[in-house]
Order: structure tokens, then C-alpha cells, then sequence
């Protein structure tokens, strides 16, 4: 393949007559002797040369430009491009002026155009470069228009309704568009005439107008990997103007030597000019090497096969990665292939050894497709036209995956990667900076267009940039650069082998029929089974999961799949049946789109004013204009269509809200089999989960759909407000029958306390209501709850805490007397509590309300029965029996010494000594969760340590002598007066026992009661064993006594047993004993 280059571009008007003077080689261009040849054409008459059109022009450009700046103009103008292409060296002067005059009377006939021919001798190989350099305006040069003057020729063309043109020269619009169609077709026209002219000469060369990746592309689905491989050029390292003068005759030495005959590069000390030295000798290399293998003079060797083999098992790994799991005929030969090249590999790895050639190990890669390639489009010629459809939707279905992970891999630019590295470790800096930047930079361009000195805003931007490069190379390391660097490589090298893999894939499909016109024909059908393809591989559901019943398993989750979506988009379709849309649907109509397009054009236009700098307030100020005239619009459009509108709108409402019970019993019928088919065995976990959220509120939406019949416009706000009374008479009742209702002891308690602790007891109550829900939701999920259930037990403790600290005799005494005061209320309020209650039940009686409304109201009545029930006044007593008991006997048993150093200790010290404790409790507490919410593990640690030691010097500091006198007559006067309680505490006591034991009681209360029950009987026995040792220490009996060894901490437990033998029942024992049983400690003794 021949050399083949033409690029066309805008020529603006700064540097259109620079242009053509560099071109035409004038004024500071004519020492340069390389012109062969310049010509103008197509001029108006008015243009004596070529310089003078192009002088003219460029002055009326910058006119308009200048005008567009004020605001006079609504557009920027720019009539002219350049073009250059190359011609071929094999050339003669004359043919190349011909065939360039030739070239342009065809293709650039009518247009005003300036070029010029440059034979320059190439720079680096120092070959011949004859190449084109072209000007041309967009002007059609016409017999009307090469009779205008210089006034009238620049003047905006029109054509009156009679079709007499009017104004300036007629401008076309080819070359307006990147790319456009015109000027691909002067490059092919190129390209033809040069092969033309290789093919009159009998030149072996050929060229073409395609891209390099174009071409590329074409070689791979060919099966040709050498050629593939040659065209896979990487873009160029190219030196500055500068740097390359300087370095010239160096770098043409190095490459006239040629890469054989250059030793080293020492005597190259400036790194960028060594490597471009190096890419051409790159170049070299590589073209010598495809010569070779291509003339098949080498062939190649074990390391060679090996790499190849390698190469192909990872292109077929990756189009497996992005195959759907379905077993078309190109996945199992793909198997098939995989597992041999599998076990020739392991064979190649044994024998092989030494280096390989690339350029071979390409050349038995390219031999490896083309043995596998024939062996798939045979299998799927042969293949019947169900399984090519099958086939050709799953090879969509791949490269569409492939196109997306690109699409996804080309976001990831080597900048970006280290600009979010060095963002994530400066915590944002680098991303405020940024911000910054671009708010200067719009600064600078409004300086600008204002005509101010933007001197200042450029120091401000450089060293905005000066930072952001200071804090990508404080926060990045070179390792980390490097890292970032082959993370890209990487991201690049997936790029380009998913390319590869994507053509030669799609290329393959061509060769075996579905070409083009197979997917036309079958269009429908391989889009129901991509569709299908789709919705199982959502969900990972694979054929290889249940060989045995695949097929099955495939039809039963696509066949729930789509009554899952036929479920929604008929739910959907119901919900949109609103006066709303309606409404809508017929002004759109009415007024062809135009209500709704100019509704987007406003919110696109308040979009664009978002997100424009406040500084460019005339941009600011025209899309204010704008809107303003859009809301005129749309008012003016809405006053004159709206009662025909309206009128529409309530027909069509009508017409739909006639088969409504239909549709909604529908939806029950398909709600109802999908609940069932969420039961199925075979039925997908993810599709499973779908269905959940699809069942989810469905109840709530049907009902919804229900309750609208008729084709009113205020049907929906009359639904609303309904609901939103009764929602309101709800909350409402809740509050007001509580405030009416006789209130137990309990309940006001907790009221008091609450009120007393300034609301900590509700916030409590709150959070833990959260953390109950969300211990919940971890259980379905199927996750441990432990993290919950810890803290679930501290908000507990904590609430126990609050309770104890403010439950005081006075408080339970002010809540019995509110008690007593709210029960002779009642009698009073009773009839207004009835009269609620009937409000309540009228509402669940409704038929414009929802079904969870409805249950809502069900709710209130059951709660307001309960409220009143002799459940909840039982519940209720015995639990405040239970806590005023416990409290009670906390209170009064007898303590070690150390709560009583403690209490006096608090007394002295104002509570010192308990908040200190307090601290100590809740760091511990965090220590034990290991909640680090206070700090880290470290922090916690010392914080512990150092309250610890501030407890024990407090405690250091106030034991003296005389406290542990008061502390020991302290404990003297509790043990003392604990004993002549006991008897009434333990009367008490069995009332408490009675409570655990009543039939009415609801679960919570008696878990709570027979709870505590047993919690108070291990305290009253413990308080008891210590009285009895108490006394025992000092009585005064002087006898011997011989059951001295025996403790009477014991004797309560051992009186129990004794009591028991007596009621043991065994037939094979004989006979009996005569045990006494001792109840009094002098018994006992004596």
C-alpha cells in the first residue's frame, strides 16, 4: 500500500492572507524555492488576483466577527477552507500541474479557489514530498455571481417567492459539517485518480481513502493478521519546530546509517530526540520483519506456536467472558477449540525453549483462525434457519456487551486517573482547585469580550494550575504514577483486543449468510430472542446451572419474565389514565406538539442559565428573554385551546374509565399468578427478587386505579383531599382519645420521667425503634444481626438508667393521683370517646378511600378497644407493682462497704465520684461494642485509663479514718433494720409471684414480671444469708457447739432439700426414716 494523505480544515480569517501568501510563497516567504506551480480560479470579476479575493474576504470575516462580538450578529461567519493532499513521487512536473487542474475542475468546479504545488525535499529521509496546498471559498461562483460587485457580493443570498434571487453570491453548504459526505468523495476521487495513474504507468502500487483503523478492520475480517498487524501503527512521537531545527542533521545521519549499522545513541544526549531516532529504526525493523514473513522465508518455531496458541485461548476466553450463556453453535465449536488448544499448550510448554519472532507468532495465529474460522462457518452453513437466528441474536448480544465495557474503558484517561488519585488523598482539594480554574478562565474570556486587561485573572490562573501541579506531585509518587501509567496501559491493551475480537466476530457471521439482508428478513424474530437473551443473562440465568432440565428452566423464568413485564406496563398504563395526562395528550394534540416542545425548550433554557457563570450576564440576560417570551407562548396557547381541551380530555377520561373493572380484576388475576409463581422450585433467585419488588405496593396501586370512575378534572383532588382528612382525622383521634381516656399509673410515669429528663426517654425510644427496623432488615437479609442487637442492648441500658435515676416516691405518688383524676374524668368523656370512635368507623365504611386506609382506621378502632380494655389495666398495675417493688427492695438490703464509702464519698463531693463513674461506664460500654463513634481504640484506651485513675484518687483522697467509721456504722444500722423487714418484704414478695401466675396477663408483661421475679428472689435470698451471718458473728452463747463447722449461708438450701425427701415415691425402697425437720435456727443447734 502506497503513501496516501488529504486532510481539509477551516481557514478562519486571522490567517487567510498569511495563508496564502506561505502557500504562494510571497513577501516573507520567498526564499523558499520549493513552488512548482500556483494558479487562482473561478474569481469574480471584481478580484484582479488571487491576493486581492483573499484580502477582501478576510477584511468582511472580521467585520461580521466583529459585529457577532457587540451582538449585532446572531452567528460567527467562516467561508473558507484549506486543503492539502499529497501527489506521488513517480510523478514528472508536468503531469502533476495536469492532474491537479484536472483533479479541481472536477471536484472544486464552481468554487473560488487559490493553489499551489510544493515539491520540498522530506526532512527526515530526505526523499521527494510533492504535495497540494489548497484554498477555497464556499461562494458558488456563477454568471450571476461573477458579475456582482465587491458590495453586493458578500451580502446574505435569498430567492423571492417568484424564484428571482436576490442579495450576494450563493453560498453551499458541502463543506459545512466535520467530515461531510463532499469532501469523503473528493478523497475516494483522489484516491481512484492516483491508482488510475499507477495502473496507466504499470506502477505495482496502490493507495485508498480509507482510515488506518478502517483498513485494519478489513484485514481482520479477511483472516489477514500480517497485514492487520502492519497497519496497527501507533500515534507518532513528533518533536517541536524548534528542537527538530536544532537536531536535524543528527537525526538524518542516525537514519540514512539505518538501524543495523548505529551502535549506540550515546552521542544523542537529549532524550526526545533519541526517541524519535528510535521510532523510525522501530518502523524499520518492523517492515523488514513482515517482508520476511510474509515471502515465507521463515517459519515458525515452538516459542513462536506457543505465544500464538496463548494469544488465541485469551481471544476466546474474552468472547466467552461477553458470550450469553446460551449454547449456540459458535460457543460450542469455541468450547470444542478451547479445550484442544488447551492441551496443545501443555504439550508446546514441555518442548519449547529460546525466543520467539512476533511477527511469526502473528503468522501462525493468523494460520490457528483460519483453521478454526472454516470450521465455524461451515457448522453454521450447514445450521437451519432457527439456530442461525438463535446465532446471529446472540452475537448482537456479545458485541453490544463488548461495545459497553469499551465505551466503559475509554472514560478512563491517564490524567483523570491521576487527577482522582491525587483528589482522593488531598480530601477534595485538587477538586476545589478545579472549580476555581474554570471559574477564572469564563472570567477571563468576559475581560476579553469587555476589552479589560485580563493580566491579573492569567497570574491568578497560573497559579491556580501552579497548585494543582504541586499537589498532584506532593500526593502521587513516582511508584504511583508508574502504577496509574500500566493501569492505563492495561485499560488500553482491553481496548484494543475487545476491538479485534468484536469485527472478527461480526466479519465471520457475514461469511456464513447473516449478512445484512438475513437480519432484515428475520428481523423480528432475532429480536424476540435477543430480548429474551437479555432478561435471563439480567438475572446470570444459565443453562449449565441444571443441565438436566435447562430447557425447562429457560422457558419457565422468560415465560414469568414476561408476565412480570406485562404486569408493569399494564399497571403503568392505568396509572397514566389522569385528567393530567390527559389533558396533556389532547393540547399536544390539539396544537401539534408545540405546548410540549416549548415547554422542553424552557426547562432546557433554565438548564443552560443553571449552569452558565453569573459573569456572562449577557448570555444570562437572553435566555431571561427567552423564558419570558416561551411562558407568553404557552399562556396565550393554553387560553385559546383550553375549554375544547378540557372537554377532550373528560371524553377520553370517560371512554377509559369504562372497562376499568375489568383491567383491575386483570391485574388481580396476573397479581395472583405471579405470587404464585414466586413459589416456584426452579424459579432464579435474581428473578425472584424482581418479582418481590414488581408484588411490592401492588395492593396500594390497583386499589388506587379502583377508586377512579369518573371523567371529572377534579376527581383526583377530590381523592386527595378525602384521603388527607381522614389521614388527619386519624392522627387527630390518636391524640385526643389518649388526652380523654383514663390513663394507668404506668403510662403517666413514663410521661413524667420523660418530661423530667428534658425528652431523653422519646429520643431514646426513637432510636431504638430505628435499630429494631434495621435489625430486621439485616435478619432478611440473611445477614448477622450483631452489631443491632449490641446496640439495641445500650440504648436499653441507658433507658433503664433514665427510669431508675428520675423514678422517685414523689414521681409514682403524682402519677397515682393523676391516675385517680383522669379515671372520674371519664365519666365526663366517655360519650365524647364514642362519638370518636364512630367518626373512625364511618371512615373504614368508605368507598373513596384505599384499602390501607382502610386498614389504618381498623388499626385505631382495635387500638382505642385496647386502650380501654381490663387487659391493658392489668398489664399495666402489675407492671408498676413489679418496678415500685424492685425499687423498693434495692433500697432497703444491706450493701457491701463500698457503696456506702461511695455514697458518703458523693455527698462531700458534690456527685464527683458519679459522674466520673458515669464517664467510665460509657467509655467501657463503647470499648466492649466496639463503637468507635467518641474516637478511635487508642483514644478510648487512655480515656479509660485516665478516668480510672480519677476514681481511685478521689476515692484515695476522701478515705480517711473517719469515713470508714461512718461507713461501718452505716452498714451496722442497714443489716439492723433489714432484719425487722424482712417478713414484709417476703408477703410482698408473694404477690409478685401471684402477678407471674394471672391468666390475663398478655406474653411481654408475664416474660417481664416471671423476669424479674426471679431476679428479686436470688436478692431477697442473698440479703438474707448476710443478716444470719451477721447475727451469728455476734451472738454471745459460750457452749461448745458441734455444728460450728457448718455454714449458715447453707441452711435456707438445705431445709429445702430435707422438706423434698419426703416427697419422693420409689417402690424399691423398703422401710423408712425418721428425719426431723429443723425450721428454727435454735432447733437446728440444739
Amino acid at each position: 500500500m502506497s503513501f496516501f494523505s488529504a486532510n481539509i480544515a477551516r481557514l478562519h480569517s486571522p490567517a487567510m492572507v498569511k495563508h496564502f501568501n506561505y502557500i504562494s510563497r510571497e513577501e516573507n516567504y520567498k526564499k523558499m524555492k520549493d513552488l512548482l506551480y500556483s494558479e487562482s480560479g473561478n474569481l469574480p470579476k471584481w478580484a484582479k488576483t488571487g491576493k486581492d479575493y483573499w484580502e477582501t474576504t478576510k477584511a468582511q470575516e472580521d467585520q461580521v466577527n466583529a459585529d457577532f462580538k457587540e451582538g449585532k450578529r446572531g452567528e460567527k461567519n467562516c467561508s473558507v477552507r484549506k486543503y492539502r493532499f499529497a501527489l506521488p513521487n513517480e510523478m514528472t512536473d508536468k503531469e502533476m500541474i495536469d492532474f491537479t487542474k484536472e483533479y479541481l475542475e472536477e471536484n472544486f468546479k464552481d468554487l473560488p479557489y487559490t493553489f499551489a504545488i510544493h515539491k520540498k525535499t522530506s526532512t527526515v529521509h530526505e526523499k521527494e514530498n510533492p504535495h497540494v496546498h489548497l484554498i477555497f471559498a464556499d461562494r458558488v461562483n456563477n454568471e450571476r455571481s461573477a458579475n456582482l460587485d465587491k458590495e453586493n457580493y458578500y451580502k446574505m443570498h435569498g430567492v423571492s417567492k417568484t424564484g428571482k434571487e436576490y442579495g450576494g453570491a450563493y453560498r453551499t453548504r458541502d463543506y459545512s459539517a466535520k467530515n461531510p459526505r463532499v469532501y469523503r468523495q473528493t478523497r475516494k476521487n483522489l484516491a481512484d485518480r492516483i491508482n488510475a495513474f499507477y495502473k496507466k504507468h504499470g506502477i505495482d502500487k496502490k493507495v485508498t481513502e480509507k482510515s488506518l483503523k478502517a483498513e485494519r478492520k478489513e484485514a481482520l475480517s479477511e483472516g489477514d493478521i500480517l497485514t492487520a498487524e502492519s497497519l496497527n501503527r501507533p500515534k507518532p512521537f513528533r518533536l517541536s519546530a524548534a528542537k527538530f531545527k536544532k537536531n536535524q542533521k543528527i537525526i538524518q545521519e542516525k537514519i540514512k546509517m539505518g538501524w543495523r549499522n548505529v551502535k549506540d545513541l550515546d552521542d544523542v544526549h537529549d532524550p526526545e530526540v533519541r526517541e524519535r531516532i528510535i521510532q523510525e529504526f522501530e518502523k524499520e525493523i518492523k517492515e523488514e520483519s513482515l517482508n520476511e514473513v510474509k515471502s515465507s522465508l521463515l517459519e515458525p518455531n515452538e516459542i513462536d506456536k506457543l505465544h500464538a496458541i496463548e494469544n488465541k485461548i485469551n481471544e476466546l476466553k474474552m468472547l466467552k467472558k461477553f458470550s450469553p450463556t446460551r449454547s449456540g453453535i459458535s460457543n460450542i465449536l469455541n468450547e470444542m477449540e478451547l479445550e484442544q488448544l488447551e492441551k496443545e499448550k501443555e504439550k508446546l510448554k514441555e518442548n519449547s525453549s529460546g525466543r520467539g519472532n512476533y511477527y511469526l507468532t502473528k503468522k501462525y495465529e493468523a494460520a490457528l483462525n483460519d483453521i478454526i474460522y472454516k470450521k465455524q462457518i461451515k457448522g453454521l452453513m450447514e445450521a437451519s434457519i432457527a439456530e442461525k437466528i438463535k446465532e446471529c441474536a446472540i452475537a448482537v448480544y456479545s458485541i453490544q456487551e463488548m461495545e459497553q465495557r469499551i465505551n466503559e474503558l475509554k472514560k478512563k484517561k491517564e490524567n483523570t486517573l491521576l487527577f482522582n488519585h491525587a483528589d482522593k488523598i488531598s480530601n477534595g482539594e485538587c477538586r476545589q482547585l478545579l472549580r476555581k480554574l474554570d471559574s477564572r478562565k469564563s472570567l477571563k474570556k468576559y475581560y476579553l469580550r469587555e476589552g479589560k486587561d485580563p493580566d491579573l485573572i492569567d497570574q491568578q490562573i497560573k497559579e491556580i494550575e501552579e497548585k494543582i501541579n504541586v499537589l498532584i506531585a506532593k500526593n502521587v509518587s513516582s511508584e504511583e504514577k508508574e502504577r496509574i501509567h500500566n493501569e492505563y496501559e492495561s485499560v488500553q491493551k482491553e481496548i484494543f483486543e475487545l476491538t479485534e475480537v468484536s469485527t472478527s466476530y461480526e466479519s465471520r457471521l457475514e461469511a456464513t449468510g447473516i449478512d445484512k439482508a438475513f437480519k432484515e428478513k428475520h428481523s423480528a424474530a432475532i429480536q424476540e430472542y435477543l430480548q429474551s437473551l437479555k432478561r435471563l443473562n439480567r438475572y446470570n440465568v444459565s443453562e449449565k446451572e441444571r443441565p438436566s432440565d435447562s430447557m425447562y428452566e429457560d422457558l419457565l423464568n422468560d415465560a414469568i419474565l414476561k408476565k412480570a413485564e406485562s404486569f408493569e406496563h399494564l399497571l403503568r398504563d392505568e396509572q397514566d389514565k389522569n385528567w393530567e395526562h390527559a389533558l396533556s395528550e389532547v393540547i399536544d394534540k390539539m396544537t401539534d406538539g408545540s405546548l410540549h416542545k416549548l415547554k422542553n425548550e424552557q426547562y432546557d433554557l433554565l438548564q443552560e442559565k443553571e449552569a452558565i457563570s453569573s459573569y456572562d450576564y449577557r448570555k444570562v440576560y437572553a435566555i431571561r428573554e427567552r423564558v419570558k417570551e416561551i411562558e407568553h407562548l404557552i399562556n396565550q396557547l393554553v387560553k385559546e385551546k383550553m375549554p375544547e381541551c378540557e372537554n377532550m380530555a373528560k371524553k377520553i377520561l370517560r371512554e377509559a374509565r369504562k372497562d376499568r373493572l375489568l383491567r383491575v380484576n386483570e391485574l388481580i388475576s396476573l397479581k395472583k399468578r405471579l405470587e404464585k409463581d414466586l413459589k416456584r422450585k426452579y424459579l432464579h433467585p435474581e428473578i425472584a427478587d424482581r418479582l418481590k419488588k414488581i408484588l411490592k405496593n401492588a395492593d396500594e396501586k390497583i386499589d388506587a386505579i379502583r377508586l377512579r370512575r369518573s371523567g371529572s378534572r377534579f376527581e383526583e383532588s377530590r381523592l386527595k383531599w378525602i384521603e388527607e382528612t381522614v389521614k388527619n382525622r386519624q392522627k387527630n383521634f390518636y391524640k385526643e382519645y389518649q388526652k380523654i381516656i383514663p390513663q394507668t399509673e404506668k403510662a403517666l410515669v413514663e410521661k413524667l420521667i420523660d418530661n423530667e429528663s428534658g425528652m431523653q426517654l422519646s429520643k431514646l425510644k426513637e432510636q431504638l425503634r430505628s435499630q429494631e427496623s434495621f435489625r430486621k432488615y439485616t435478619i432478611k437479609q440473611g445477614k448477622d444481626p450483631i452489631i443491632y442487637d449490641k446496640k439495641i442492648e445500650t440504648l436499653k441500658e441507658k433507658m433503664e438508667f433514665i427510669r431508675k435515676q428520675y423514678r422517685t416516691p414523689e414521681l409514682l405518688l403524682k402519677a397515682r393521683k393523676l391516675s385517680q383524676f383522669t379515671r372520674k374524668k371519664w365519666k365526663e368523656n366517655r360519650r365524647l370517646a364514642k362519638k370518636m370512635e364512630q367518626q373512625i368507623l364511618k371512615d373504614a365504611q368508605r368507598r373513596n378511600i384505599s384499602s390501607e386506609l382502610k386498614q389504618s382506621c381498623k388499626k385505631a378502632l382495635s387500638y382505642a378497644k385496647y386502650q380501654l380494655s381490663k387487659q391493658k389495666l392489668l398489664n399495666d398495675t402489675v407492671t408498676l407493682r413489679v418496678i415500685a417493688f424492685k425499687d423498693k427492695v434495692m433500697a432497703e438490703i444491706p450493701r457491701r462497704e463500698e457503696f456506702y464509702l461511695k455514697q458518703i464519698i458523693n455527698e462531700k463531693t458534690n456527685n464527683n465520684l458519679q459522674k466520673v463513674e458515669s464517664l467510665l461506664y460509657y467509655y467501657e460500654k463503647l470499648k466492649k461494642n466496639e463503637d468507635y463513634s467518641a474516637g478511635t481504640m487508642k483514644e478510648i484506651d487512655l480515656k479509660i485509663k485516665e478516668l480510672a485513675s480519677k476514681r481511685s484518687k478521689i476515692i484515695s483522697e476522701q478515705k480517711t479514718p473517719e469515713i470508714l467509721k461512718e461507713v461501718m456504722l452505716r452498714k451496722e444500722k442497714a443489716l439492723l433494720e433489714y432484719a425487722d423487714k424482712i417478713k414484709d418484704l417476703r408477703k410482698e414478695f408473694k404477690f409478685i409471684q401471684k402477678d407471674a401466675q394471672r391468666r390475663h396477663l398478655s406474653p411481654n408483661t408475664r416474660i417481664f414480671v416471671e423476669k424479674n421475679a426471679k431476679e428479686l428472689e436470688k436478692l431477697l435470698f442473698h440479703s438474707e444469708s448476710v443478716v444470719l451471718n451477721h447475727k451469728n458473728r455476734h451472738s454471745t452463747l459460750h457452749t461448745p457447739n458441734p455444728f460450728k463447722s457448718l455454714k449458715t449461708v447453707r441452711l435456707p438450701s438445705m431445709l429445702k432439700r430435707l422438706q423434698g425427701i419426703g416427697k419422693i415415691k420409689n417402690s424399691s425402697i423398703h422401710g423408712r426414716a425418721n428425719i426431723r425437720i429443723y425450721k428454727h435456727e435454735d432447733d437446728f443447734e440444739r
